[in-house]
């Protein structure tokens, strides 16, 4: 399958975010390179059938962004979805290039850590601390299992780049 549609949508978007007068400029060329960047990797992308739903969904929502921008929505408003759709292209990328599979490592990490914390913790500090920790380990495990953009953005900048900058991740 072809991912000619998400480019399209894509391109869309950066005419529309030029037109924009309420964004910075300095934040208007970092989406509008991020923009040309993610272009030019999903216009050579061929796709699996089994990530149609997933395409779709990124292109509805690209769609939607180009709607809000089209329809005279606040800046302040369209300059907080733009890089929250900028992060699920990057993220949906990966997804179709396969390059998530290192995250189970990290996964698997995080839950033995978990486990043993939960495991060695009573006996030295009691069984009180265990049960404080139950609300984040409850919420990393939910944050593994949805795979949140940060885990995937880091895996990714981390093997792609020498030079990495986690000004994003905060």
């Amino acid at each position: 399958m072809s991912s000619n549609t998400v480019a399209l949508t894509i391109n869309n978007l950066s005419k529309e975010i030029k037109k924009i007068k309420g964004i910075k400029d300095r934040q208007k060329g970092k989406y509008l390179s991020d923009l040309d960047r993610l272009n030019e990797q999903y216009k050579d992308l061929e796709l699996p059938d089994y990530f149609t739903t997933q395409y779709n969904q990124l292109n509805k929502k690209g769609n939607e962004l180009l709607r809000d921008i089209r329809g005279g929505k606040h800046a302040d408003n369209v300059a907080n979805d733009i890089p929250i759709y900028i992060r699920y292209l990057k993220a949906s990328l990966m997804d179709f290039e396969g390059k998530t599979n290192n995250l189970k490592y990290y996964l698997l990490s995080f839950y033995l850590t978990a486990a043993l914390f939960m495991a060695f913790t009573p006996q030295f500090y009691g069984y009180i601390l265990p049960l404080i920790f139950l609300v984040p380990i409850f919420l990393g495990v939910r944050g593994c299992k949805k795979k949140i953009y940060k885990w995937i953005l880091y895996e990714y900048e981390c093997n792609t780049s020498s030079n990495y900058d986690s000004s994003y991740l905060d």
